[in-house]
């Protein structure tokens, strides 16, 4: 046998099992006594060559074909309306486990409306809110205390999803932060990212509640043009 047949023998064996190259090395090694012209070093490193470029091409191919099914799932837009309350943490649990699907390029996006206490100027130029008057410094300490719940909501639901997910590369996820009206907030947000589907707890509010608070949700439900989930968590 010459050197040329045990190599072209080698790479047939590499190619077809690499526990193959462990008995295989005992004949070469036979063959390398009785010829020491050549190495088995030589060999080996003929047959590395030859495994990494064998295992270069499989993964390009590998990621070409997912790179094609990644093109050809359909995408989807999902908002989850977020705050300090269980029950928007509960749906977003819920959309995790029952709308998010690998089987979609899904894009979710954690939306957050930073509600500002209502102000209002007296005729004398001080500032006040929701009927007591406050100085600047307790303003703006407020303020920043709303920016600091709103990073910590985030957080937490960010937090949900990597549990969830399985990791962040599992899923995709962006954040909103906004000023306003919870409601107001939501609705323009849903029609500014396009979303195919809004999802919102429901936060259970009586009648008469309701009718003092208003119902975010409601209010979502009868103004935003794409489809809206409310989901109730139990009690």
């Amino acid at each position: 046998m010459t050197c040329q047949q045990i190599l072209s023998l080698s790479l047939v064996l590499w190619k077809l099992h690499g526990s193959y190259i462990n008995k295989w090395s005992v004949l070469m090694d036979a063959y390398f006594h009785q010829n020491p012209l050549f190495s088995s070093q030589s060999i080996y490193r003929v047959l590395s060559e030859s495994y990494s470029w064998e295992r270069d091409r499989i993964m390009a191919e590998g990621g070409a074909a997912a790179a094609a099914a990644s093109e050809n799932k359909e995408e989807r837009r999902i908002v989850v309306a977020v705050d300090e309350s269980e029950e928007s943490m509960y749906a977003l649990t819920w959309c995790l486990k029952n709308l998010v699907s690998s089987n979609f390029n899904d894009t979710l996006f954690l939306v957050y409306a930073n509600n500002p206490p209502p102000v209002y100027t007296a005729v004398d130029g001080s500032v006040g809110v929701s009927g007591y008057l406050f100085s600047s410094d307790i303003i703006a300490t407020m303020e920043r205390y709303g920016g600091e719940v709103a990073e910590s909501v985030m957080e937490k639901a960010k937090k949900i999803c990597r549990d969830l997910g399985g990791g962040d590369d599992d899923i995709k996820v962006e954040t909103r932060v906004e000023r306003g009206d919870a409601r107001d907030v939501i609705c323009k947000m849903v029609e500014r990212l396009n979303a195919d589907i809004l999802v919102m707890g429901s936060h259970g509010y009586g009648l008469i509640k309701r009718a003092f608070l208003g119902s975010v949700s409601n209010h979502c439900a009868q103004n935003v043009k794409s489809p809206v989930m409310i989901v109730k968590k139990p009690k």
